[in-house]
């Protein structure tokens, strides 16, 4: 009866060690899908509060929106396939470009508030 029992803990300590494996696969997975959709999210909510000063500060409409979105969508594709005529660059990049070439030095200019909800 013993023996019958080690052999029981032994199986239970493979199948603890699979268990945790999988478990850490999830979890890993998850926070991954987590830090994409926060990334996300947090994304549209600075290009909403620049595309919102846009139109109420500097009278941009809908056709002016459209066209800088569309214009964002091609300077990314520019970021991500440098060419010939353009080199590969980062976000990085264009904020130092910003603060030399305009003045404006971003960072120091907004800090992120976060708001915790629980």
């Amino acid at each position: 009866m013993k023996a019958n029992i080690s052999m029981n803990k032994q199986k239970a300590a493979k199948v603890n060690t699979k268990q945790k494996a999988v478990y850490m696969q999830i979890r890993e997975e998850v926070r991954e899908e987590v830090y994409k959709e926060c990334a996300n999210d947090i994304m549209i909510q600075c290009l909403s509060t620049v595309f919102w000063t846009l139109a109420t500060n500097c009278g941009y409409g809908a056709g002016r929106l459209k066209k800088l979105a569309e214009m964002l969508h091609d300077t990314k594709d520019l970021m991500d396939n440098p060419s010939k005529l353009h080199h590969k660059f980062s976000g990085l990049e264009c904020e130092q470009i910003i603060k030399e070439k305009y003045g404006v030095d971003l960072r120091a200019e907004f800090t992120a508030e976060v708001e915790v909800k629980v």
